[in-house]
């Protein structure tokens, strides 16, 4: 039977990635106590028990992959986090065999024990008689955990940011300002400056020291510049992957953590050392393996419910949300040995990114909300900080996009691209009138035509009607995608030895091939010419000239274009928002989503009552 978790098979990268993982946190753990506290105390019987823990952990690595690989062909599941207790309570009570080791003096013994309390595993705060912290057990974990929840309505103003795509949006405009936000980086820098102003030009000496903590700070916001890039491609990667999983997002944070911190050789690798940061107190070092699997694999699994989530506005208040949470979580556990503040935060904009918002602007706010785990944690606070600094980040880039159009010749070739965007959009419109009349020639009157059929007319339907200067880049996206969906749909189950062989039948099932074969041209032909242009802009507004009062109206009206094609949308104003002002309490005035399904033959709304959404509201 194969490694599990919450009732999900490891697939092979998660189980790499989960060696990678604890190998990195194994090989920490044993060069520390080989190597680390040798420079701080050069007394020789301390060597002797260093060396005695630091064996412990070179054991635990030989049998790593084999441990793995036996529980991955366990006859009976086995549960990852089960698998990794075990593997970090073996090295416990290992430990305390060290500790008991009669070669040990009286001091000696007493100095051990208190390095190895440092790995706060229930084994070893049992045999020590301690206290052990809320941070290190799953009860802490849960209580901080408990506090999330992904919304079922829209926040208001969400609508109001622009489409942000990382496979084509210029993003060297935020590269200031969000390293800029930056305390740690911004710190480096001007400690440096001041440092090196206040030596005397004789002194060469210590001037070249100095010149190069400069340099090596300056080298850190360069790094932050790449993690940034990093962070845009990674997004790309998870937005095309039909289910994301724990080995996916493990090698996202790592290589992003790596980047962060340019030329050490731990970037990237799982902490020896007890850390904290301000008021934050990292989970000991034995712990943070565990603590971070299901983290990440909570981050993968909510990451595949926001992709099924229909309603654009809503996946983006829900990413928001995950946003928040990835980063308060994981800043709490503080896996790594440095830089996970700008790691933690950059992660939260690659969930962000994958979802079509645009990374955010570090704001003051966000440095309020983390706390250490076993606390609770008010992860709307965080969505609501972050979402500052989304408006912040998508303000810029609006401006940038507008100053690339005064430059020579970019008003000239945007018009040009506009305008072949919109004369693709025409044709296809043209294209499903024809189909759509050959459709109803194909049609028997008063015949029960199915749903596939109803769900591929309404489509087709949808289509024939689209008009570049009533719908946006993002509605014809979702037009020709559901139209390639029903008409692939209708082939599938109208294939068979009675079905679509003469008739009616046959003439509708060549007509559903027809339809796959335009969605498909019109697909890349449309992601051609919008490449680099706001799809939440109405497309006859993109060209340069057009005015943006105009543009807003025209999306306003045109909202049905951004959910299930068959239905109607209505939006208006409610007493129960996603979030606001940081409290799950305080909801008032926010935007949520009546649907009302369309009768086929009618084309008249059908009330009854809201859907009711798969997804646990606020």
């Amino acid at each position: 039977m194969p490694l599990t978790y919450n009732g999900k098979t490891l697939n092979n990268k998660d189980i790499q990635a989960l060696k990678s993982m604890l190998r990195s946190s194994l090989e920490n753990l044993e060069n520390y106590f080989q190597h680390g506290y040798l420079e701080d105390d050069d007394d020789q019987e301390f060597t002797y028990s260093s060396k005695l823990l630091s064996n412990v952990f070179s054991k635990a690595l030989k049998n790593l992959d084999s441990r793995i690989d036996n529980a991955s062909k366990s006859r009976s599941a086995v549960n990852a986090t089960d698998l990794i207790s075990g593997i970090y309570s073996d090295i416990s009570k290992d430990a305390i065999r060290v500790s008991e080791d009669k070669k040990l003096s009286f001091f000696e013994r007493k100095r051990v024990n208190i390095e190895i309390a440092d790995f706060g595993t229930e084994e070893i705060f049992h045999y020590l008689n301690y206290d052990i912290h809320p941070r290190n057990t799953d009860a802490g974990y849960s209580k901080s955990e408990s506090g999330f929840h992904l919304a079922t309505k829209p926040i208001e103003g969400i609508d109001e940011i622009a489409g942000y795509d990382p496979n084509t949006t210029r993003i060297q405009v935020l590269y200031e300002p969000r390293s800029a936000n930056s305390k740690t980086l911004t710190n480096k820098v001007g400690d440096a400056e001041k440092q090196l102003e206040q030596v005397p030009k004789e002194d060469t000496g210590k001037q070249k020291k100095l010149q190069e903590k400069l340099d090596a700070a300056r080298t850190s916001i360069t790094g932050f510049h790449a993690v940034g890039e990093m962070s845009r491609i990674h997004s790309v990667d998870l937005m095309s992957k039909k289910e994301v999983s724990f080995g996916d997002l493990y090698n996202v944070i790592s290589d992003l953590n790596k980047q962060a911190r340019i030329g050490d050789p731990e970037g990237g690798t799982i902490r020896a050392e007890d850390v904290s940061a301000g008021f934050i107190i990292g989970a000991s070092s034995c712990i943070i393996p565990k603590s971070l699997f299901k983290t990440l694999s909570t981050i993968a699994d909510t990451m595949n419910q926001i992709k099924k989530t229909e309603n654009e506005a809503l996946r983006k208040t829900q990413a928001l949300q995950l946003a928040s949470f990835a980063y308060n979580m994981i800043l709490s556990e503080h896996p790594f040995k440095d830089g996970n503040g700008r790691t933690c935060r950059v992660f939260a904009d690659t969930i962000l990114q994958t979802f079509g918002l645009p990374p955010h602007i570090p704001q003051p706010e966000l440095l309020e909300t983390p706390a250490t785990m076993g606390e609770v944690m008010d992860f709307d606070k965080g969505a609501n900080a972050i979402l500052k600094g989304i408006r912040q980040s998508d303000k810029l880039l609006k401006e940038e996009r507008e100053r690339l159009k005064q430059l020579p010749g970019e008003k000239e070739r945007l018009n040009a691209q506009v305008t072949s965007l919109e004369n693709s959009v025409k044709k296809l419109a043209s294209e499903a009138k024809a189909k759509l009349n050959e459709l109803n020639s194909a049609t028997k009157n008063g015949h029960n035509n199915g749903r596939e059929y109803i769900d591929m007319y309404n489509a087709l339907k949808t289509v024939s009607e689209l008009d570049p200067s009533k719908n946006t880049v993002r509605s014809v996206e979702a037009a020709i995608s559901r139209l390639s969906e029903t008409s692939k749909e209708y082939e599938r189950t109208h294939t068979g030895f009675f079905k679509g062989r003469s008739g009616f039948g046959l003439a509708r099932k060549n007509i559903s091939k027809d339809l796959q074969k335009i969605a498909a041209f019109r697909k890349d032909v449309v992601a051609g010419f919008a490449k680099d242009l706001d799809k939440n802009t109405v497309i006859s507004g993109l060209h340069p000239d057009s005015m943006s009062e105009v543009n807003t109206k025209s999306v306003k009206s045109n909202k049905i274009n951004h959910i299930d094609l068959n239905e109607v949308i209505i939006i208006e104003k409610s007493e129960n928002p996603a979030f606001k002002d940081g409290s799950a309490r305080n909801r008032s005035n926010a935007m949520h989503v009546k649907r009302t399904p369309v009768n086929s033959k009618t084309n008249d709304p059908v009330i009854k009552a809201p859907r009711k959404s798969k997804l646990t509201g606020p």
